[in-house]
């Protein structure tokens, strides 16, 4: 009898302190899971914010194209204001914004960014362009007038931007 109470007395505790090892262990775990997860859905918010910012400035490019084949080509038209520029004109920087008012580029009337809030709940801006006239390609026949447009769009939050520009050819 003797014998096993000097042996209960020696007990190290060893399963406790494993014990606790493991659990400090898995608490590691779950906290790195949850800040991986974290910045995941930060992730994939900012990718759907630059979508919808492509998707506009695509869609204002065509939409570039459209005024281009329906109005006339005339200098007349490609007057500098507006965002319609002309041959002699200088283009802006296309990374200011004071670049993408009424007064320097055009809106476009599709009501894109009507469609989308940003944080604070209001409707993004729409998106817009500037078409600058190149000129006319020579010794072609029919004639053909060389156009390069810049469409700016901007995502769901103010920071996300996309410009866009193309060269688009028409053919009268």
């Amino acid at each position: 009898m003797k014998n096993s109470i000097t042996r209960l007395n020696r007990q190290s505790g060893v399963v406790l302190v494993v014990s606790m090892i493991m659990l400090l262990l898995l608490t590691l775990i779950g906290v790195s899971g949850s800040q991986v997860t974290g910045q995941e859905e930060i992730m994939a918010g900012n990718a759907r914010d630059q979508n919808v910012a492509f998707q506009a400035a695509e869609s204002t490019l065509l939409e570039a194209e459209t005024f281009i084949l329906t109005n006339s080509t005339a200098s007349s038209t490609y007057s500098g204001a507006g965002g319609l520029l002309d041959e002699d004109d200088n283009e802006p920087g296309f990374f200011d914004s004071a670049t993408w008012t009424d007064a320097n580029s055009a809106s476009t009337s599709n009501g894109f960014g009507g469609n989308f809030v940003n944080n604070a709940g209001t409707a993004i801006a729409d998106p817009r362009y500037i078409i600058k006239k190149i000129g006319t390609i020579p010794l072609t026949s029919p004639v053909e007038t060389a156009f390069r447009i810049t469409a700016r769009a901007q995502g769901i939050s103010p920071g996300t931007q996309i410009v866009l520009q193309e060269i688009f050819v028409r053919t009268d």
